[in-house]
């Protein structure tokens, strides 16, 4: 009975989020990049921040429109949080991006693409990256459904970049 609820939980949303602090804002000089940042506690009262930054996607001509570059952090580290933690995490982390996007759009017009990078428990540990790639696209394509994978490059140091398209 535990591992079905479990296996109910991955990809599932709908877990109650975390409570999140307001969405805090920074332009930079030039105004071509705004950045958001969003703090939110979990029950271990780990700070977890969410963060994004728009920017032009003008790279040649491959794409067009608008980018938010997302990641995450508990701390100063994206360690592993406690079992069953992860999920209501993971949920958190989707309202929050969803209410980014939503400013962003507000700021910006349609963001067209969202890039976020994955990383192993270390250095060389892709095999940790894989499973948290699987297991962020899973809660995203649930929530943006469309979204395509545009691009996605392993490196050597436990790290994936992926570049996803809104439909």
């Amino acid at each position: 009975m535990k591992l079905v609820g479990l296996l109910k939980e991955i990809g599932d949303s709908s877990i109650k989020p975390y409570p999140l602090g307001s969405i805090n804002t920074r332009e930079f000089e030039d105004g071509a990049i705004k950045s958001y940042t969003q703090k939110f506690k979990d029950k271990h009262n780990n700070i977890i921040k969410v963060s994004g930054a728009v920017d032009s996607t003008e790279d040649g001509g491959k794409l067009e429109g608008y980018m938010l570059d997302v990641g995450f952090s508990v701390g100063l580290d994206t360690k592993l949080t406690n079992l069953h933690d992860q999920y209501r995490i993971m949920s958190t982390v989707v309202a929050s991006l969803k209410e980014m996007l939503k400013k962003a759009e507000d700021d910006w017009g349609d963001i067209n693409y969202l890039a976020f990078e994955t990383f192993g428990k270390g250095a060389q540990d892709t095999k940790t990256a894989k499973q948290r790639f699987k297991l962020y696209l899973a809660y995203m394509k649930k929530e943006f459904p469309g979204l395509e994978v545009i691009e996605q490059k392993e490196n050597n140091y436990g790290q994936i970049r992926v570049l996803v398209k809104f439909k």
